[in-house]
């Protein structure tokens, strides 16, 4: 799993968290482009209804565009249905930029590096693989404040995971962009505890302890 807080943890539960992508993507360093230096917003993965981009969409339409941002971009697998419904609102705001297929490796990791935010608006959301990737290449994310990204504030910190109160709007969006805007990291999260060694360390000795002897 990608944190404790994607489910109700009992009192006899082990958590072993998903590792980074950093090893599976051969990431070495942090980005070159400090995060001052970076005017692109991304929304990356499957693109699918249940995640809301439509809210994202609106909220980026109604964000004042004095704040530096010149591009929303939205990326990942749709179906042609999908693709064409948000092509339809993608054309009629400026600055926003539909990718609907799947992005290779080099493509997305380039993408999420020159991006100052990845914003995910989906609801009640208890893992995402995208939201980990984001952090794992350095970029901080806007997820919604439930038990599970309050988890996830609490392991890599607010400087790296803003959370918004549902729905996502125009001014949680601009005010997550004006936080990392002043703070001005470089550099990547602290991920040392989601290596592969250690999951692989920790499910070995998830199943030493509960198979049969």
């Amino acid at each position: 799993m990608l944190s404790p807080g994607a489910l109700t943890i009992t009192a006899d539960a082990t958590v072993v968290p998903h590792p980074s992508y950093r090893e599976w993507y051969g990431l070495r360093s942090a980005p070159d482009l400090p995060l001052e230096r970076r005017n692109n917003v991304v929304h990356f993965g499957l693109l699918r209804p249940y995640k809301n981009i439509e809210e994202l969409l609106d909220a980026w339409a109604g964000m004042p565009k004095s704040k530096g941002m010149s591009t929303l971009s939205i990326v990942g697998d749709a179906s042609p249905a999908y693709a064409a419904h948000l092509s339809v609102l993608v054309n009629r705001i400026d600055g926003a930029k539909l990718v609907p297929r799947r992005a290779s490796d080099d493509e997305l990791v380039s993408l999420i590096s020159q991006s100052l935010l990845a914003v995910f608006p989906r609801r009640n959301t208890t893992n995402s693989g995208a939201v980990l990737l984001a952090l794992s290449v350095g970029t901080p994310v806007l997820i919604e404040g439930n038990a599970h990204g309050q988890s996830l504030e609490k392991e890599f910190g607010s400087q790296w995971v803003k959370l918004f109160d549902a729905p996502l709007d125009a001014t949680a969006l601009e005010a997550s962009l004006v936080s990392v805007q002043s703070e001005g990291r470089a550099g990547w999260p602290d991920m040392s505890n989601r290596t592969w060694a250690r999951t692989v360390d920790a499910h070995v000795d998830l199943y030493q302890r509960y198979a049969p002897a």
